[in-house]
């Protein structure tokens, strides 16, 4: 039997095989996890108060509607101390995944149809709270996995530890051009195939364009550190695919 890993040390790659992790470390990213969503709940009533076109009732209200429909998890009141078995920690960690996808899907989704928000300002809002909340977040999910931070593929790599990394989603193939650039290419897309958060093409678009880049350098760009620019160079035309060409191509480089 292969030894348990402690860290997500190695080669770059699209696909998190928790199932190779100890429960120790399982553990640690559960509760980077738990604050994440902590911190977003409280930080998304902060940032629509602040927005002209949200306010803060409507902020308070769209949390609302979306916890209606998808209930938080129960969290532990001491974030990593689980006495859980693997299984269970396994088990634990799809249902938060599952929930964190359709709980950020519902915030666009729901905002959008919302008198007073609309798409635009729906999305606005989720990436201004993914701003504020995820950068020190995943400074220190890339220190527990002992990922070089100082590399764009360290930091993409850690970038791979989120919530949003479905098991069902497809893999992307990823060409290191340097310490300083790396691609990213999908050949498939789960939001496309499975018309996950939107059934209308304009609105993947726009999604694709603005929103995912944004929440993407949430992830990538840590306090202190040099800034990291995502370009989407290719996005879907529509939701046929063409045979042979990938869907998106991603770019993500150091700006300096």
């Amino acid at each position: 039997m292969a030894k348990e890993r402690s860290d997500f040390s190695g080669p770059i790659g699209d696909r998190v095989p928790w199932e190779e992790f100890s429960t120790e470390f399982l553990s640690k990213i559960m509760a980077l996890w738990q604050e994440q969503w902590e911190a977003f709940t409280k930080g998304l009533v902060k940032v629509g108060s602040q927005m002209e076109g949200v306010g803060r009732q409507k902020a308070e209200e769209l949390l609302a509607k979306v916890n209606e429909e998808v209930k938080p998890p129960v969290f532990s009141k001491k974030p990593g101390a689980s006495g859980k078995s693997r299984s269970d920690t396994l088990k634990m960690m799809r249902q938060w995944q599952e929930k964190w996808e359709l709980f950020t899907n519902k915030i666009i989704g729901i905002g959008s149809q919302m008198e007073g928000i609309g798409l635009l300002n729906a999305a606005d809002l989720l990436a201004r709270t993914m701003e504020e909340v995820n950068p020190p977040i995943f400074a220190r999910i890339a220190e527990v996995s002992k990922l070089n931070a100082n590399t764009v593929e360290g930091r993409v790599k850690a970038g791979g530890l989120c919530m949003d990394n479905m098991a069902d989603h497809y893999p992307g193939n990823y060409e290191v051009k340097s310490d300083s650039e790396v691609i990213l290419r999908y050949d498939r897309c789960a939001v496309m195939d499975k018309k996950l958060m939107v059934d209308d093409i304009n609105m993947l678009r726009y999604v694709c364009q603005y929103v995912e880049p944004r929440y993407a350098m949430t992830m990538l760009n840590y306090p202190g550190q040099r800034k990291i620019k995502v370009d989407l160079l290719k996005i879907p035309e529509s939701f046929e695919r063409t045979p042979g060409e990938p869907v998106c191509i991603w770019r993500f480089a150091f700006e300096d």
